[in-house]
């Protein structure tokens, strides 16, 4: 499969946090947390850099969010070795909604908006290096 761009972020992946809400004065205000603030930074400074110069893709896209998770230290070799191997797979959070709304980070970096998306693909899978992968191309390529 041959993807237009692959955006890799390394480290547990996140999905994105619940708004959060205050008020003062019988004004309410709406925020996003800190956690995922610095999350969407990260994934849209590593965007730009698989990006380059290049402008964000227009059109129908094809996107596949590929969450790996770090196997729990304190599982047995034997658990861990099936969830190396995907016969264990994750069933925490987050949940695989919330992996895809993390993607908005990336409007205007990879393509202009998250509506251009036709076709979604997220797995979530153990592995020895958590990361999050994002991948894109033409939804026309599939």
């Amino acid at each position: 499969m041959v993807w237009t761009a692959e955006i890799v972020l390394h480290g547990q992946p996140a999905g994105k946090g619940r708004p959060r809400f205050s008020g003062r004065n019988g004004v309410v205000r709406t925020f996003t947390d800190g956690k995922t603030r610095s999350y969407e930074a990260a994934l849209r400074v590593a965007g730009g850099h698989v990006m380059g110069d290049k402008l964000p893709l227009e059109g129908p896209l094809e996107v596949g969010i590929f969450a790996f998770f770090e196997v729990p230290k304190s599982w047995s070799k034997k658990k861990r070795d099936a969830a190396l191997k995907g016969d264990l797979l994750p069933t925490k959070k987050p949940d695989g909604d919330n992996l895809a709304k993390m993607v908005d980070a990336l409007n205007n970096v990879c393509w202009c908006d998250d509506s251009q998306i036709t076709d979604w693909t997220i797995r979530k899978r153990y592995s020895e290096k958590p990361r999050l992968e994002v991948k894109v191309r033409p939804a026309w390529l599939a």
